[in-house]
């Protein structure tokens, strides 16, 4: 299954990026391997007034992720998310490689309304 991790750079060993909208890279990562199938620079997102969140949704969706794992998916790319059947694991932090690697047993889902 391909995962979406926000990230503040394109490796395994970057940090995971808080958040999700404005990240700088969205890396697409294939779970049963933990290998990197695509770095999307997001880096745009940054200097956008106002819906980098969506455009980052929009970007996974098209790049086929299931689930993306961040620090927190805001409501409107959380909407996006919905309609495309993404998974949200919101408050993961640490490298991206320590997020994989705790992916099968983050368990429940959770979106970005609840709580």
């Amino acid at each position: 299954m391909k995962i979406a991790v926000s990230a503040t750079g394109k490796e395994l060993s970057s940090a995971v990026d808080p958040q999700f909208g404005r990240a700088p890279y969205l890396l697409i990562i294939e779970s049963d391997t933990g290998a990197i199938i695509e770095a999307i620079d997001n880096r745009e997102a940054n200097e956008a007034a106002q819906g980098a969140g969506i455009k980052a949704a929009g970007r996974i969706a098209e790049a086929g992720a299931k689930a993306i794992l961040t620090g927190i998916v805001g409501p409107k790319a959380a909407a996006v998310c919905e309609k495309a059947g993404i998974d949200m694991i919101n408050g993961i932090r640490g490298t991206v490689a320590e997020a994989i690697e705790k992916f099968p047993a983050t368990g429940a889902v959770s979106r970005a309304q609840e709580g």
